[in-house]
């Protein structure tokens, strides 16, 4: 779990988040589960998490039409993706720290083998006094 300077740039969170999708790519759960922080309250456990994407990897799958070609049957997150109608989002916003701590939130969709999708991870920027952490709020289709 990383913990960052309040100057850190938006840029440098959404590279924090490009190594969290990196583990997920390595298909390393455990270790993306524990790469982050997570939300008060979140039910997520590094089972979950994976049974998650990977329902969610091999749901995506099966939507694709023909315009997108034939699809790697691994089924899997991607960091790097294809040009397709949709874009992906990789979105910081930044406000005043709140009276719950927050002090922003990361909007990220995930790709499925190499194809944007409207799967997004959801981060709050968390101010602990002493730096920001990001903390997984939930992942799913938004």
């Amino acid at each position: 779990m990383a913990h960052f300077p309040y100057d850190v740039s938006n840029d440098d969170i959404v590279a924090f988040v490009d190594e969290w999708v990196k583990l997920l790519e390595a298909e390393d759960y455990d270790q993306a589960f524990r790469f982050t922080a997570h939300a008060k309250g979140s039910t997520l456990t590094p089972t979950s998490f994976r049974d998650h994407v990977l329902q969610q990897a091999e749901l995506n799958a099966s939507c694709f039409d023909d315009d997108y070609g034939e699809l790697p049957s691994s089924h899997r997150v991607t960091l790097d993706g294809k040009p397709t109608p949709m874009a992906q989002v990789k979105e910081v916003e930044r406000w005043a720290t709140n009276a719950r701590g927050l002090a922003g939130s990361v909007w990220y969709n995930l790709n499925f083998d190499g194809f944007a999708s409207e799967y997004t991870a959801l981060f709050d920027i968390v101010d602990d006094g002493n730096g920001l952490t990001l903390a997984l709020v939930d992942i799913g289709v938004r």
